[in-house]
């Protein structure tokens, strides 16, 4: 029995590239974190991380169009850090909200 659990995990992480795909946070310790000026504002408690703007960056762009076909079809999904520390996972498609002549001077500026 152990090994149909150990055979289903492993089938399930091999056939969700979309979802674990995106490992583009890790934390980092905050004396790594170098400051650009003096802290104003310090919560007591919080959990920074360090993000992988590359990793990011592929998965974003391998992101279906909300409006097409197949947008919620083996959809993408990204992983956020939360304020606790631990992550969640948001299903996400590509969004355009600017008209085409708007979106065609700035390619840069998207929405998910």
């Amino acid at each position: 029995m152990k090994n149909i659990y150990l055979f289903c995990l492993a089938f399930f992480l091999a056939a969700s590239p979309s979802i674990l795909g995106n490992m583009c946070w890790s934390p980092v310790d905050e004396e790594r974190i170098e400051l650009m000026g003096p802290r104003e504002i310090v919560p007591a408690h919080y959990f920074a991380f360090q993000l992988d703007l590359d990793v990011l960056l592929q998965h974003l762009a391998s992101a279906k169009n909300e409006f097409s076909a197949d947008a919620f079809q083996g959809y993408s999904a990204i992983e956020l850090p939360l304020p606790d520390g631990s992550s969640a996972c948001f299903h996400m498609a590509h969004s355009p909200v600017m008209s085409v002549k708007l979106s065609e001077k700035f390619p840069a500026i998207n929405s998910w």
